[in-house]
């Protein structure tokens, strides 16, 4: 498939002296030696359409995060408060449930979740080890138990049908060793592993994945800038490391807290005074933008997005921006989204619906 960052049509463009998206007719590198050069938020993305959304006394956003994003629903996840809070696009609504405990539909350290064909949601229940599936009133359906530590989790179509791929070191189905991608059914049900990583050091604790439109996995360590490519039976078929600026050094630095849980007992938190390290990764056509994320949590937290845009089949970085307006996220329709916190009496968020620009 052609890409709209293919090095033919840099050619053509600088040849025939058309302006060309990201880039001009200029050959020189920039100053960090990666041959292109530093563009503002502008310049790499269009805004097509800002979703608000505003707290109330009763269903406050102070602490909830963007998690999912559908054409009928935003859904958000607060840690802190063990709530699921679900904002209904068409009609404004905005309803919040959950509680701290291990009972089924009760939460501890909710951090993640998924919109499933517009009728059900996934949630990453982190400190009960398990996912919750709920309806969109905020009934309880039913429990999925993780498998692994670190375990998270996102939504795949394989053959047409939805799947719930889960990324972690658990034991590797129908096989011997520890595999880090396991395939579920509706029901938890788990399906198949592929990516045997019981000789891997560099994929231990936290890594970041994404699935593109003919079911590849892609996969990287938060604190690496290499990129693996693997096929839905596990075989790899790409390893390279990304081109990155020189200034982005990816580290963590992690504190050890305790929290306490419903029945007394404590649960042993990470947290983090400062870290560099990829947020995210998403395939937008054909383009796969990296999300990085410097963060400093010594003092009032402080936060900066950067963005890096790459061609999807060279991986040749094509575009980088250092100013994003806030964290990325990709709808369930593939939507580019750049959610962005903003002070309000009751806490707002604005989601950014953005795309990236074409070449005239």
């Amino acid at each position: 498939m052609a890409s709209i960052f293919s090095k033919a049509t840099w050619l053509i463009t600088c040849v025939a002296g058309f302006p060309m998206l990201f880039l001009s007719c200029a050959t020189h590198a920039s100053e960090d030696g990666i041959g292109v050069e530093e563009r503002d938020f502008q310049s790499v993305f269009d805004i097509v359409g800002t979703v608000r959304i505003s707290g109330t006394p009763s269903v406050p956003l102070f602490t909830a995060s963007v998690q999912a994003v559908s054409n009928k629903f935003v859904l958000f996840t607060d840690y802190l408060a063990n709530k699921i809070i679900l904002y209904t696009r068409d009609t404004s609504r905005l309803i919040a449930w959950g509680k701290q405990g291990a009972n089924p539909g009760e939460l501890e350290v909710p951090q993640s979740g998924r919109i499933l064909d517009e009728a059900r949601l996934v949630i990453n229940d982190v400190g009960n080890r398990r996912f919750q599936v709920f309806d969109t009133s905020g009934t309880f359906l039913w429990l999925i138990p993780a498998a692994g530590q670190n375990e998270s989790f996102f939504l795949g179509v394989d053959g047409g049908e939805p799947r719930l791929w889960t990324s972690g070191r658990a034991p590797c189905i129908g096989g011997a060793g520890t595999c880090l991608l396991h395939e579920l059914d509706e029901y938890g049900a788990r399906l198949r592993s592929i990516v045997n990583i019981d000789q891997r050091r560099d994929l231990v604790s936290s890594w970041a994945v994404e699935m593109d439109s003919v079911h590849n996995f892609y996969v990287m360590n938060r604190l690496s800038r290499v990129l693996e490519i693997y096929n839905v039976s596990g075989r790899r078929l790409r390893r390279q490391e990304l081109k990155v600026p020189d200034w982005v050094e990816l580290e963590k630095s992690e504190v050890v807290k305790l929290r306490k849980r419903s029945d007394g007992s404590l649960a042993k938190l990470l947290s983090e005074k400062h870290h560099t390290e990829i947020g995210a990764l998403y395939c937008a056509g054909d383009a796969l933008v990296l999300e990085v994320l410097q963060v400093n949590h010594d003092g009032p937290s402080t936060w900066k997005v950067e963005v890096y845009v790459y061609d999807i089949d060279s991986l040749d970085l094509v575009a980088f921006t250092r100013d994003a307006p806030g964290r990325l996220r990709m709808s369930t329709s593939g939507s580019l989204m750049f959610v962005q916190e903003e002070e309000a009496d009751y806490g707002e968020v604005a989601i950014n619906i953005a795309r990236l620009k074409r070449s005239s």
